[in-house]
């Protein structure tokens, strides 16, 4: 049986940190990075401005005393968007499935947390893969035999990688900011959007790319993740529209692998920029998080029939991917 995602949301920290205060963090800021022009104008974090300006986050140790909201706060904010939106009790949840790539513990787990929040007493556990999160959920829902699915699972992604970032970098500085977002899934019940397939892999011949070290820094090479990235969307983006046929999608949600990611695989795909959806100029890149607050933002839009794909890259370069199709609410 098909799985539908009912309701959508998303959630952001406060803190907004603007170009002019990464300018003001770190003098060595390219320009393209910090003009009027550039693809990415503000990103939210869970620090507070006080401890970024006196401290860079030059020792991510004191990254957690210094965030003025927790990760699983941050989910459980997004958690109550998406059950307002599917019109589902926390009470009706049978499962819970989260991700977080910064956790501050590793027990109990991020899902748990964000339960106790919630008030929701299921199963709950997490499936994380820093940047391909919801494929890697999805996926694993659409193997669960019927008898063990739940009427309805909760799928949240928590990105807080602006408690791992150096702001000594103006790269990583620059691309990264805080959100979570969540969906409620469903079986038993039709509506919102249809899953049509979720995919999920890890080329760990290229995992070196992206680490995040326990107690420490983020570490990234850029140029080489974003290039290898470009090759992989593209490919994505081109199996499924020739799997789909005549069915191409209306729209398409890219992850934010590089400032200029998305206006360049935009163009190379030929797909216009009302067809291409990115939150990324007010919200930076929001890693696992991304795909479905970019969703929620846009429910509405999308009409009956048509259809959404979003490519995922993930930090230690997984790869995912996830193609929908809006439904009629009264299924």
């Amino acid at each position: 049986m098909s799985c539908f995602i009912l309701g959508a949301g998303s959630a952001y920290p406060d803190t907004v940190i603007s170009n002019e205060l990464l300018r003001e963090l770190n003098s060595n800021m390219a320009s393209e990075f910090s003009s009027k022009d550039s693809p990415i104008q503000a990103r939210r974090s869970c620090l507070s401005l006080k401890y970024l300006k006196e401290t860079k986050n030059n020792d991510p140790r004191n990254a957690i005393a210094g965030s003025e909201i927790g990760s699983a706060d941050l989910g459980a904010r997004a958690c109550s968007a998406a059950l307002e939106a599917a019109k589902v009790d926390p009470v009706q949840i049978g499962l819970v499935l989260a991700s977080c790539p910064t956790p501050p513990e590793m027990c109990p787990s991020e899902a748990q947390r964000i339960c106790r929040r919630l008030g929701i007493k299921t199963q709950a556990f997490d499936v994380s893969s820093a940047g391909t999160d919801f494929a890697l959920q999805l996926d694993f829902l659409n193997k669960m035999q019927d008898e063990h699915f739940p009427e309805y699972v909760l799928c949240v992604a928590t990105n807080t990688m602006t408690q791992v970032v150096n702001y000594s970098d103006p790269i990583s500085g620059y691309l990264f900011g805080d959100c979570a977002s969540a969906i409620v899934v469903s079986r038993r019940k039709m509506g919102g959007f249809k899953i049509l397939k979720s995919e999920f892999k890890v080329e760990t011949s290229s995992n070196h790319l992206g680490s995040i070290l326990p107690f420490g820094h983020l570490d990234r090479k850029h140029e080489m993740f974003e290039s290898l990235a470009f090759e992989r969307v593209s490919e994505q983006i081109a199996k499924f529209s020739l799997e789909d046929g005549d069915q191409v999608a209306a729209y398409f949600i890219p992850p934010v692998a590089g400032a200029f990611f998305g206006e360049r695989l935009a163009k190379s795909q030929r797909i216009s920029q009302e067809r291409f959806w990115t939150l990324q100029r007010d919200f930076g890149d929001t890693g696992g998080a991304n795909s479905m607050a970019v969703l929620s933002s846009k429910w509405n839009v999308v009409s009956e029939g048509e259809r959404v794909f979003m490519p995922m890259v993930g930090f230690g370069f997984s790869l995912g991917s996830v193609a929908l199709e809006r439904v009629s609410e009264t299924q």
